[in-house]
């Protein structure tokens, strides 16, 4: 976590003040439920927008605040510190992982069009993959731990996650009525993967690679540690989006628990 430092401006130290006072008045009384129902109303978005937290970085003229990268990561923090990570990536895949596609490599006409809503709160983003041309599937993962999408495919119906267990904390979520039918239409399956490979996942990287992924980016390359067999001669791209981690606590530490 970010302490006071040199780096810290009186304007990090407001907008950590309104973050976090919006995540106990407006979140930590109502998010046990939103986790039951597997969403964040939209309302809460709505919210976010009017104070100006989902448009920390983008340019003044759509409604941002054109703050700088540490801001960002103040807002990470303070979403974390509610605890509930149903809330939290679905606020940083809004700010931080789609939005800024279109934001950096839009045209001006969809950016005119677009980025107003989408830091106001009105228009939320997300990331889909779909196959590129004829011979290429989509394949997902999930821990065993916290396997709704693969039993809903099984089953061809949304099935409840019921106190899911596993590592990857932004995978604790249940899958929800706008999402499932695109699973059923674009994802060729889905593969579950155990918790010991998550962690093997997370440090192949860290020390092959030098990168740092949290443990939910860390299942589809679990899953390609697991099913190494089952792929030979096939190429395989794997998409790694998100880094927090807590570096005191890293999963394969003596001192984590």
């Amino acid at each position: 976590m970010i302490d006071q430092n040199i780096y810290l401006s009186e304007q990090h130290d407001m907008l950590r003040e309104t973050i976090r006072r919006f995540v106990d008045g407006e979140v930590l009384p109502y998010a046990d439920q939103w986790e039951l129902d597997g969403m964040t109303p939209r309302s809460v978005l709505r919210q976010m927008g009017e104070l100006g937290l989902l448009g920390i970085r983008y340019p003044e003229k759509y409604g941002g605040s054109e703050l700088d990268t540490l801001a960002t990561v103040l807002l990470a923090e303070e979403l974390g510190r509610s605890t509930y990570g149903g809330f939290a990536i679905t606020v940083l895949v809004h700010t931080d992982m789609a939005s800024p596609h279109l934001a950096r490599a839009g045209t001006a006409a969809q950016q005119d069009k677009y980025m107003p809503r989408i830091i106001a709160g009105e228009t939320i983003t997300a990331i889909a993959v779909t196959e590129t041309r004829p011979g290429v599937s989509v394949v997902g993962a999930e821990p065993e731990g916290a396997d709704d999408a693969y039993r809903s495919l099984l089953e061809g119906r949304i099935v409840p996650s019921v106190e899911p267990r596993t590592i990857a904390d932004g995978l604790l979520t249940n899958l929800g009525s706008l999402t499932f039918p695109i699973l059923r239409e674009r994802c060729a399956g889905i593969v579950t993967v155990k918790e010991e490979s998550i962690v093997a996942a997370m440090r192949l990287l860290w020390e092959r690679m030098k990168i740092l992924i949290e443990p939910s980016a860390a299942v589809p390359v679990a899953a390609l540690l697991e099913k190494r067999s089952e792929i030979g001669g096939h190429r395989v791209g794997v998409i790694l989006s998100g880094g927090n981690v807590d570096l005191d606590r890293l999963p394969w530490s003596t001192d984590a628990s």
